[in-house]
């Protein structure tokens, strides 16, 4: 069986800062290093382990390959493994296995009684809400270069990291900043955005331990959108994260994208430092992006429609709304959330476009998974009977779809795509079939044959 193997790590303070490095060795091939450079906080041999083993099952997974660490696990993050590698399962099937959970306990450690709390900021929709309505449990807000914005792009780092400080001060908490390199490590085996960003942010939580007891993770989608959705941060399984010392909490779960914008829009500060852009590496928000857009919607339905202070570009709502892109089912749900909002608020002039391009979404779907499925239903003898042969295409095609077709179409497509399907079958399905209009032949002189 193939091994994943983590080092012996190194801890040491330097420069005013705690840097912890770790060799991971993946299949027998060279170490490749991992780095996290710190806050002067106080870090054990055990946090590293733990805080490894939380990174380290993303590669594993991969192939059901033996994690190997240098030492115990914690209890808690052991008891919670299996459930967690059950969720991971049912999300993606064969494309990740399950890993040997043959690990020793490790003691509990002693920390201080009166550790703080702790959320990720980014500057985004997401934190900015999560800080907000935390703020009086706060003890700092975490942002690590490195994950959204990469190591190499220090010019822009150093701007975002300088208008996050603005930010907590504003907020007054301070803002931990944290630097590491292990998604050059991760992103080989683990796609950052549906499997692995939740896991990276706790193992860096679980490094800050000695200081906070607590660590919140801003949720993405809310519990209803998330359903059988996979996310690398979800109400299910980012609490799996959590070790004897530090718990994980998702927050923010039962609250909608245009809901967390309004609440934003009421904080002169957030509105003011504002990020969510994820594209540009020049502008703070570039206005141009998805993200940039849905977000400019949100805050025209939360009533702050002078936003060219917060967007580089911005563009009437109408165009906006003309270049909305929904392509995938999270910006789908997004679409859906802010849809309801706009109809709470009878602003049709939101809900029929998004409603246009969630069905531009939902037709691409359908079509995508029709030809994807053709090669096998052309061997189903239910379906070749159905449909018209090429050579015979004069003939009238049968009233409905065939049960095994539909079935197929049905299989883990959304709901409100199958609701489309079944208004557009009902509409284009004839009320008298044997009025079907035939075009009438003519013959060489260009008449019409005499009725017989």
């Amino acid at each position: 069986m193939s091994q994943v193997v983590v080092q012996e790590p190194f801890i040491e303070q330097a420069n005013g800062r705690t840097i912890v490095r770790v060799d991971v060795t993946v299949s027998g091939g060279r170490p490749h290093p991992v780095e996290f450079v710190l806050p002067p906080v106080a870090v054990h041999r055990q946090q590293v382990i733990d805080a490894m083993f939380v990174c380290g099952r993303l590669i594993a997974m991969k192939g059901g390959w033996q994690l190997v660490l240098p030492g115990p696990v914690s209890g808690r993050l052991l008891d919670r493994a299996e459930i967690l590698q059950d969720v991971l399962q049912e999300w993606f099937g064969k494309q990740v296995k399950p890993m040997p959970l043959d690990f020793e306990v490790a003691e509990p450690l002693e920390m201080s009684a009166d550790r703080g709390v702790l959320s990720t900021f980014s500057g985004g929709v997401d934190s900015y809400y999560t800080v907000l309505e935390n703020l009086d449990q706060l003890s700092g807000v975490l942002f690590i270069h490195g994950l959204d914005i990469g190591l190499g792009h220090t010019e822009f780092r150093t701007r975002v990291s300088e208008q996050l400080r603005k930010s907590s001060a504003d907020l007054g908490v301070p803002l931990w900043e944290v630097e590491t390199d292990i998604r050059s490590l991760t992103n080989q085996y683990a796609a950052w955005g549906k499997k692995a960003h939740g896991a990276i942010l706790a193992s860096v939580a679980i490094l800050l331990a000695q200081e906070i007891d607590t660590f919140l993770i801003p949720g993405t989608l809310t519990r209803a959108a998330s359903k059988g959705e996979p996310w690398g941060s979800h109400v299910l399984i980012d609490r799996l994260h959590s070790t004897d010392y530090l718990s994980v909490v998702h927050h923010g779960a039962d609250t909608t994208r245009p809901e967390k914008t309004a609440r934003i829009a009421q904080s002169e500060s957030a509105l003011r430092n504002l990020r969510v852009c994820y594209s540009s590496r020049t502008d703070y928000n570039c206005g141009s992006c998805s993200k940039c857009r849905r977000t400019q919607v949100d805050l025209e339905l939360a009533g702050v429609s002078d936003a060219d202070w917060i967007f580089a570009q911005l563009v009437p709502l109408e165009t906006a709304l003309a270049q909305y892109r929904v392509d995938a089912p999270i910006p789908r749900a997004f679409a859906e959330a802010t849809i309801t909002q706009a109809r709470s608020l009878n602003r049709t002039d939101v809900t029929v476009p998004l409603r246009r391009a969630t069905r531009r979404y939902d037709a691409q779907l359908v079509k995508r998974r029709a030809m994807k499925l053709r090669r096998y239903l052309r061997k189903d003898p239910e379906f070749r009977t159905a449909f018209v042969p090429k050579q015979n295409r004069r003939q009238p095609p049968p009233l409905s779809s065939p049960p095994t077709m539909r079935a197929v179409l049905a299989h883990r497509l959304p709901d409100p795509v199958m609701r489309r399907l079944r208004w557009w079958s009902a509409a284009k399905r004839p009320t008298e079939p044997h009025l079907v209009f035939r075009p009438q032949t003519r013959d060489r002189a260009g008449q019409h044959p005499a009725p017989a």
